[in-house]
């Protein structure tokens, strides 16, 4: 399946098509920005966790009106906790979006939107 992946980080636009799977409420697919690494999104009854393993490992959970904790890990060396705070949460039969406020070492850091076509 082809995934289409749309991210609005402040006002930088990150897009990309890759190949990605569908197994057991979990989608998988490359990062094409960074082939090393490989996202995971988790589809549970009202929460999204999103993990990326690579050179950069990190994840991130999604609940509406929560603000949730996470981590980043870089092969640099960067090691920090995360935080999303979940305005909207839409998951459809084949489209996930998410807008949120994203906190790097607990300050803010952008307001994000995701878009994933599958």
């Amino acid at each position: 399946m082809i995934v289409e992946y749309k991210m609005l980080v402040n006002e930088e636009i990150i897009e990309f098509k890759s190949i990605g799977k569908f197994k057991e409420n979990v989608l998988e697919f490359k990062d094409k920005n960074n082939k090393e690494n490989t996202i995971l999104i988790y589809f549970l009854e009202d929460i999204v966790i999103i993990t990326q393993e690579g050179i950069t490992n990190m994840q991130n959970t999604y609940k509406i009106n929560e603000k949730t904790e996470g981590f980043y890990k870089s092969s640099y060396n960067i090691n920090s906790k995360t935080y999303c705070y979940t305005k909207q949460l839409n998951i459809t039969k084949n489209e996930l979006f998410i807008e949120y406020d994203f906190y790097f070492d607990g300050e803010f850091s952008s307001n994000n939107t995701l878009l994933i076509k599958y």
